[in-house]
């Protein structure tokens, strides 16, 4: 889960930033990639959760040990609910005050996100069928996306 996130975050935030033109690269100072990277890495996170308890027999009968193996799949939904949502919501109030984000536009954009993944927890259910699963939860991605892209274009008016 941590590497995954890791990965993830690292490859969508941190590596595009470094490939930018050393003139483009000075106007997104380290901090600010790093407050994207925390943003992304803790949302990944609690997504990847998810997968891990859906995955929970698989990886039980391979001995891959998983927080949902190790916890169990009820005590993973109920902490991670919990520990996701505190996680989340703060990473989510530390991107707003670090980039100065001070519009309910963008207080929308960020936390409509964590509530919807706190939802998911919430009516978590295992689910045979691959493709529903990876478009419900790897969704929330392009969600999260999208609510920020609209917020920019209709504050940006």
């Amino acid at each position: 889960m941590g590497s995954l996130s890791f990965i993830w975050s690292f490859t969508t935030v941190i590596l595009p930033v470094l490939m930018q033109h050393d003139s483009i690269n000075g106007l997104l100072p380290n901090k600010y990639a790093l407050v994207l990277f925390i943003n992304r890495f803790v949302f990944i996170a609690s997504l990847s959760l998810l997968f891990n308890i859906n995955d929970y027999e698989e990886d039980k009968l391979d001995n891959i040990k998983t927080l949902a193996v190790v916890l169990g799949p009820g005590k993973s939904i109920l902490y991670g609910k919990w520990l996701m949502l505190l996680m989340n919501a703060a990473a989510a109030f530390f991107l707003l005050h670090y980039f100065e984000l001070n519009n309910p536009l963008f207080y929308a954009a960020l936390l409509l996100p964590v509530i919807i993944v706190f939802l998911l927890y919430h009516q978590f259910s295992p689910m045979k069928d691959e493709t529903t699963f990876i478009i419900r939860y790897d969704g929330m991605m392009i969600v999260k996306a999208l609510l920020l892209i609209f917020a920019l274009l209709i504050y940006s008016k």
